[in-house]
């Protein structure tokens, strides 16, 4: 299970889903007795104008995320809904949220049970309905509280992640919108943010300024760097987490093509932050960027779309 939320506010729309880390069985063929890390993307951007999230039966949501990405239907809205009405109407039960952008406008569909919904003004949710009441009630009082909406949307979320009690809710938020700035044209895109929890890090006072340490692992501290793909033809999100050095990339248009990893999963990486994203673009040619942790009280800016 999982959690998907999204809502149109002024124009843009803001969608938050999150992706647990697991290990599974191998699959056919591949040698016994090894488990494979898996986490899961539950909001996949196949084209800067078309964005899907699903919820529900994974292997029968990849079936149809693939259909969406053939070439000859990318910019078929249509043909689009089609697919993902017939992927509901499977005896596997699985719903989508379809996020569109016609004519630099954000559309928001909700396809389910074999009929769509066009959502205006409200907010479309997929998922755990036990989750959601829990996002409901936080969501509420931020508003009331004059938090900015989509400001709102993202710290309920995160406070359902942070809820240990809701445990089909776990580890990522991903989180999308729509980037009417740095392209020709609005696309969709994940968004890049930096998490740094301190656990008991502690500052001494002196007469003389001193650096903050990030703190250690066997102190708490923990944290991630969301890495955004820089490239429109392979939009991507790598989550790097810097106290373990370890990393995971999501691109669905390398995971879905079948050549590479299987389904809409990370690909795991023990680097540095800046190895990480040097082993992507090596790797599948894809540039990122992102701040990463550098040193023990410091960020740095990575983009290896610069030379």
């Amino acid at each position: 299970m999982t959690l998907v939320v999204c809502k149109i506010i002024n124009d843009n729309l803001y969608i938050e889903s999150d992706s647990k880390l697991t290990l599974v069985s191998p699959y056919d063929g591949e040698k016994e007795g090894q488990p494979r890390f898996c986490s899961i993307l539950k909001t996949a951007i196949i084209h800067p104008s078309i964005c899907i999230s699903y919820a529900g039966h994974v292997q029968n949501a990849e079936d149809a995320l693939k259909e969406c990405l053939k070439a000859e239907i990318k910019d078929t809205a249509d043909n689009i809904i089609d697919i993902l009405l017939n992927a509901t109407k499977s005896k596997n039960n699985t719903e989508f949220a379809l996020g569109l952008i016609s004519n630099s406008k954000p559309i928001l569909i909700k396809i389910a049970n074999g009929k769509t919904e066009i959502y205006d003004k409200s907010i479309l949710w997929l998922g755990s309905s036990k989750a959601y009441d829990l996002f409901e009630k936080k969501y509420d009082e931020l508003i009331k509280s004059k938090i900015p909406e989509g400001q709102s949307l993202q710290v309920a979320f995160d406070s359902v992640i942070e809820n240990k009690e809701i445990e089909v809710v776990d580890h990522f938020h991903i989180s999308v919108s729509i980037d009417k700035t740095s392209l020709q044209q609005p696309a969709f895109h994940y968004e890049e943010k930096v998490i740094i929890n301190l656990g008991q890090a502690t500052m001494r006072v002196g007469t003389e300024s001193t650096l903050i340490p990030f703190g250690t692992t066997e102190n708490g501290a923990s944290g991630a760097s969301y890495f955004v793909s820089v490239s429109p033809e392979f939009p991507g999100v790598a989550v790097h987490f810097p106290f373990e050095n370890m990393g995971i990339l999501f691109c669905p248009q390398i995971a879905l093509d079948g050549k590479y990893f299987k389904h809409v999963q990370g690909e795991k990486f023990t680097l540095s932050g800046k190895e990480f994203l040097e082993k992507i673009k090596e790797k599948y040619g894809i540039p990122m960027r992102g701040f990463a942790k550098h040193g023990d009280s410091s960020m740095i800016l990575l983009d290896t779309s610069v030379e």
